[in-house]
């Protein structure tokens, strides 16, 4: 029921009447995690002491408690990635200039565009992750002008186009062998950014917000000597739009009957306090 109506309350206040503007860490990660502990504790901490768990088993308590509250959390989280690529319809447009009527769609085919590859710029940036800091990710962000024709307009471009390339190492290697494997990585992505055919796009997605949003919008003003506080970009897709969600929904319903079902054997483990139980129901 939590996932439920977090999501209705996701799609509904935040999607449809845009009535909020939250940043997607926010909305997808940050408020299920805090918000999940309000039914735990209302709902299920008061049938948790029907169980007989307090005489014999210590603090298992509050490992039954955290188990209730991550079944609620996780598959909510899933739940929120889901929906942010699964609603969105696919705007079929003439020239990448109408995109600017149609926001604010996400999602675009668009029949005539160019992409400036010439006058590209990128930036990067580097960040850790894991549970120890133990993984170093490497981000390199290319942006370029994007426009109707090869007829560039002099003034400063209206919309880009941005391409993220990524390499992820151990962060334990010595810090010489981070700083070639990096060195060949900025390489490698020039040339594969070079290399790279921008044409017969299936589709265009708007980035917004997010990490990747960040790096376009640093590779923006990096390059042209700008101080921008927001931009246009978009990045191709070449796989059909139907797939657009991969396999999201799977990890929704994976999460949620793996926890349903370590939920149902955890609590078939201990007896039930019929003492406690009684008083409940006079």
């Amino acid at each position: 029921m939590f996932m439920v109506l977090y999501t209705f309350l996701h799609w509904f206040l935040v999607m449809k009447l845009n009535l909020l503007s939250p940043s997607r860490l926010l909305v997808t990660i940050a408020l299920p995690v805090l918000l999940c502990w309000i039914p735990a504790l209302i709902f299920i901490n008061l049938r948790i002491n029907l169980l007989s768990l307090y005489q014999t088993r210590g603090n298992v308590p509050m490992l039954y408690f955290l188990i209730a509250a991550f079944g609620l959390c996780i598959p909510t989280i899933f739940a929120q990635q889901y929906l942010i690529t699964a609603v969105g319809k696919l705007n079929y447009l003439k020239t990448i200039d109408d995109v600017r009527s149609k926001l604010p769609e996400k999602y675009f085919n668009v029949k005539s565009y160019f992409v400036d590859k010439e006058n590209a710029s990128w930036y990067s940036n580097s960040n850790l992750s894991g549970w120890h800091n133990d993984t170093l990710n490497v981000s390199v962000y290319f942006i370029c002008p994007i426009y109707n024709g090869k007829n560039n307009p002099v003034e400063l471009p209206r919309l880009w186009f941005g391409v993220k390339y990524q390499i992820q190492m151990p962060n334990g290697l010595r810090s010489d062998i981070k700083e070639d494997r990096t060195q060949d990585f900025y390489k490698d992505s020039q040339k594969m950014f070079q290399d790279k055919d921008f044409r017969n796009f299936n589709y265009f997605e708007q980035i917004n917000e997010g990490r990747s949003y960040g790096g376009y919008l640093a590779a923006v003003n990096n390059g042209y000597g700008l101080k921008l506080k927001d931009i246009l970009v978009f990045e191709g897709k070449f796989e059909p739009f139907e797939s657009r969600s991969g396999d999201k929904l799977w990890w929704v319903i994976l999460s949620y009957i793996l926890f349903s079902f370590v939920w149902g054997v955890v609590i078939s483990i201990p007896d039930i306090e019929t003492n406690i139980f009684q008083d409940q129901l006079n």
